[in-house]
């Protein structure tokens, strides 16, 4: 068993651009809209789910034309504020682009990864190292592109879904496809930084804007560079707010039928006219057995099915009504 002890990070929420302007990220918290009737406790446990996601994220840019991710993360890349971190395809997953940062070989390894849904109507980023002397550093982003209009739903069913794949980081260093700098030989164990696991996975999201509320699922999860299948992750029903913005709770959904255990956070946006594409950013904490104090950071950046660069096969499955 291997301890692993988590940062106390500060709430940080990004903004972002049009159209072929950079992905710009801000400091602004996410929009809290109140729901009639919604209490006191009830917002301010909305803020901490908010501050949950983003984590240690501080700002930064994502270009999508230039194809950089310009970062704001303690620890990075010395004494820049904004460090722009180096492409590396070779740690891409299905629908996400990857990028990396170390300095030097006792400097913390910083993984990325960014995407925009097919039509540009929203967008995430995620960035997260596995520690050095005892702390971590990781959060995650979402943001809606241009205008949104939430979706008139189907007739027939009165929900439309959402389909795509999961990326997240872990805290559980990488045993695969290091990227770390080469340390000379005898150096203090304690001083080489870990570099971040990458965990794959399948997104399924059902919307019922008659209602305003949000529900799915997070399923075929994988720790590719720790070789571990993990169990699927239940996004609890919450309210979409008026801007098109959610928070809420996660559970585990263990593969051995044992009940489900609460692990964390999720938010997100729908973005878009008929809330085309929905963007968001989970928090997992403490869902392994022989693991203490393991977390992981996510996004998912997905399509409304039916249309053009939707989930594919599963989207099939709903028979959207347009």
């Amino acid at each position: 068993m291997y301890r692993i002890l988590a940062a106390t990070a500060a709430l940080a929420l990004l903004t972002a651009c049009g159209d072929g302007q950079p992905f710009d990220f801000g400091v602004v918290p996410p929009p809290i809209v109140e729901p009639p009737g919604l209490t006191e406790e009830e917002v301010k446990e909305q803020l901490a789910i908010s501050e949950s996601i983003a984590g240690g994220l501080d700002g930064g840019t994502y270009s999508l034309a230039a194809g950089t991710l310009t970062v704001r993360i303690p620890l990075d890349l010395g004494d820049d504020i904004d460090a722009e971190y180096e492409r590396n395809p070779a740690l891409d997953v299905a629908g996400y682009v990857a990028f990396s940062a170390q300095s030097d070989p006792l400097d913390r390894i910083y993984i990325g990864m960014a995407a925009r849904s097919a039509d540009n109507s929203v967008a995430g980023v995620l960035v997260s190292d596995a520690g050095q002397f005892g702390r971590f550093f990781g959060g995650t982003t979402f943001r809606q592109i241009g205008a949104y209009s939430e979706s008139p739903a189907s007739p027939n069913t009165g929900l439309v879904s959402y389909a795509g794949n999961y990326v997240g980081l872990s805290n559980a260093p990488a045993t695969s496809n290091n990227i770390g700098l080469p340390v000379n030989p005898g150096t203090e164990p304690g001083l080489i930084p870990a570099q971040a696991s990458r965990v794959t996975g399948n997104v399924f999201i059902n919307a019922e804007f008659g209602n305003n509320v949000v529900n799915g699922l997070i399923y075929n999860r994988t720790n590719l560079d720790a070789n571990e299948q993990l169990n699927n992750v239940v996004l609890i029903v919450s309210t979409i707010n008026s801007n098109g913005s959610f928070l809420g709770k996660v559970q585990s959904q263990p593969v051995d039928g044992t009940a489900p255990v609460a692990i964390g956070d999720y938010g997100g946006t729908f973005g878009g006219l008929n809330a085309s594409g929905v963007a968001g950013g989970v928090h997992l904490e403490n869902y392994l057995d022989n693991v203490e104090n393991e977390q992981e950071y996510g996004i998912f950046v997905l399509t409304q099915c039916g249309l053009a660069g939707d989930g594919g096969a599963i989207c099939d499955d709903v028979q959207p009504d347009f």
